[in-house]
C-alpha cells in the first residue's frame, strides 16, 4: 500500500478528517469514490489499522479491530468506538440504513420502533461511544438513481447525524454514492474533500510504468518465496496489468490465488503457468483472452490445452511415483516451514523495534 500514491494521499485525508473531529469541529464529510476493486475498502481498513497503532503509541490504550471498526474496551463508562465501519446493505429505506448502522454498535432496533426512535438510539450510541469517524462503505447500494425521494431521505439522515452528534462521516462507494451530497446544498457545503481512487496506469515509458512495477515488487517481497518471481519484469508486469486493469483489488485476488495454488504444490516461485491458471479460474465463462498464455510461446501444447490440465501433467512428470510424491510433499513442507520461520523472525524484529521505540 505505501507504493500506491493514491492510497497514501487518501490516508492523509482520512487522518485530517479524524483530527478535525477530535478538535470538536462541526461534522464534515469525505467522499471516497472509485470503481469496484479500486482500493476503497483497502484504504479504510488501512486507516483503521493505522489508527489502532497511533492510539497505542500516544495513549497506551489497547484497541481491538473487528468488522465494525475500532473498539476500546477500557473506557470508564463502557466500550468506546472511535471509528465505526459499516458495509451498507442494499436498502433504500432511511430507517433500515439507520438500523444497520445501529447494529455496528452492537445494538438492535426492534421492528416496532418508529423512525425517530431508531434515530434517537443511533444518536445516543454515536455520542455515548465517542465515535469520531463513521465510515459508510458501499454506500451506492442504497442510492436509487431514478428516485429523488430516496436520495433526499439519505441526505436528511446524513445531515441529521452530522449536526446532532458532530461525527465526521466517510461516504465510500461507486459513482452513485456521491448523489446525496450532490443533491443537498448543506451536505455539499460540509463535504471536506472529494477523493476519487483511480487504478494504476500503464503508459508507454518506463517512468509511467514504474508505479505499478514498484507495487508488484512490494507484493513479491511480501510473498517471501525461495526464488525470485520477477513480477516487476516489464513484460510480465504488462500482462498482470492487462489481466487486472491496474485495480488493486483484482491484483490482490490474482496474486493471492496464485500464491495459494502454488504453495499447495510446494513451488519456489510464481510463474506464468500459475498466473494463467488462476486467470482461467477467475475470468468470465468464454473469456479466451488470457494474457499469460503469450508467455508460453514455444510450448505449443500449453497454447492448446487448458492450463489446469497442463499443470496436472507437469506434476505427474515431477512425481511419477509414490516416492516422488513423498519427496514433493517434503519439499512443500520445507518451503512452508521456511516461510513460517521467516514470518516469525520478521514479527519478532518488529516487536523488538516497537519495544525499543516505546522505551525511547
Amino acid at each position: 500500500m505505501p507504493d500506491h500514491a493514491d492510497l497514501v494521499d487518501g490516508l492523509e485525508h482520512l487522518n485530517r478528517l479524524r483530527r478535525s473531529a477530535e478538535r470538536g469541529n462541526p461534522g464534515q464529510i469525505m467522499l471516497l469514490t472509485g470503481e469496484s476493486g479500486s482500493g476503497k475498502t483497502t484504504l479504510v481498513r488501512w486507516f483503521i489499522e493505522q489508527e489502532r497503532g497511533r492510539i497505542r503509541r500516544e495513549t497506551g490504550r489497547s484497541a481491538g479491530i473487528g468488522f465494525d471498526g475500532l473498539v476500546l474496551s477500557d473506557g470508564p463508562s463502557g466500550d468506546e468506538r472511535p471509528i465505526v465501519y459499516v458495509s451498507v446493505p442494499s436498502t433504500q429505506s432511511q430507517s433500515a440504513l439507520a438500523a444497520a448502522i445501529l447494529r455496528a454498535y452492537g445494538a438492535q432496533a426492534p421492528d416496532q420502533l418508529r423512525k425517530h426512535q431508531i434515530l434517537g438510539r443511533l444518536r445516543a450510541q454515536i455520542v455515548g461511544q465517542k465515535t469520531k469517524v463513521l465510515i459508510l462503505d458501499e454506500f451506492h447500494h442504497c442510492v436509487d438513481e431514478d428516485r429523488d425521494r430516496v436520495v433526499k431521505a439519505l441526505s436528511e439522515l446524513v445531515k441529521d447525524l452530522l449536526v446532532s452528534t458532530k461525527v465526521h462521516i466517510v461516504i465510500a462507494g461507486m459513482g452513485l454514492a456521491s448523489k446525496p451530497v450532490d443533491r443537498s446544498t448543506q451536505l455539499n457545503r460540509r463535504c471536506k474533500v472529494r477523493f476519487p481512487l483511480a487504478p494504476f496506469g500503464w503508459g508507454e515509458s518506463r517512468v509511467e510504468q514504474e508505479e505499478f512495477r514498484s507495487f508488484l515488487r512490494g507484493w513479491e517481497a511480501a510473498m517471501d518465496l525461495p526464488e525470485p518471481s520477477y513480477l516487476d519484469d516489464p513484460a510480465r508486469a504488462a500482462r498482470i496489468h492487462r489481466a487486472t486493469g491496474g485495480l488493486i483489488g483484482f491484483c490482490a485476488r490474482l496474486m493471492l490465488n496464485a500464491l495459494e495454488y502454488g504453495l499447495e504444490r510446494g513451488i519456489a516461485r510464481i510463474d506464468d503457468y500459475f498466473l494463467a491458471h488462476v486467470y482461467d479460474e477467475t475470468s468470465l465463462p468464454g473469456d479466451a483472452t488470457n494474457p499469460f498464455r503469450e508467455a508460453l510461446v514455444g510450448d505449443e501444447e500449453a497454447q492448446l490445452e487448458p492450463v489446469g490440465e497442463r499443470l496436472v501433467e507437469r506434476e505427474a512428470a515431477d512425481t511419477g511415483s509414490a516416492g516422488g510424491r513423498d519427496r514433493r510433499a517434503v519439499s512443500a513442507g520445507n518451503a512452508r516451514g521456511k516461510a513460517e520461520r521467516g514470518h516469525v523472525e520478521k514479527v519478532s524484529a518488529r516487536s523488538r523495534t516497537a519495544k525499543g521505540a516505546a522505551a525511547a
